[in-house]
């Protein structure tokens, strides 16, 4: 009856043994889905970061081409300027070499 007794012994053993592991198993799993969370959070933010630095650098871009464009409209507005008071001073001269011989011309 002793052989009985201590396989009754070791089979409670084993079952002590096996409830200990269960928690631990599932302590691991909800470890491994913590980790997994996280590591899709961490990957979700890295993707946030990634699209607002891409919207960040074609705004960038963006407001360089529309800093050419008004450079060069402005760059065009006074070559504009310069080419109408250079029009009117040719003007100005042509009516003075004109009052000048009609003045020539009275004598």
């Amino acid at each position: 009856g002793s052989s009985n007794s201590s396989n009754n012994i070791a089979r409670q053993i084993d079952r002590a043994a096996g409830k200990n592991m269960e928690p631990a198993a599932s302590q691991n799993d909800g470890i491994r889905n913590l980790e997994t969370d996280q590591l899709g959070r961490l990957k979700d933010l890295n993707d946030g970061l990634q699209s607002s630095e891409g919207e960040q650098q074609e705004r960038g871009m963006d407001q360089n081409d529309r800093i050419r464009t008004l450079g060069k409209e402005q760059n065009g507005g006074s070559q504009t300027l310069v080419g109408e008071e250079e029009g009117k001073g040719e003007g100005l001269e042509s009516e003075m070499q004109t009052f000048g011989r009609e003045l020539s011309k009275g004598d």
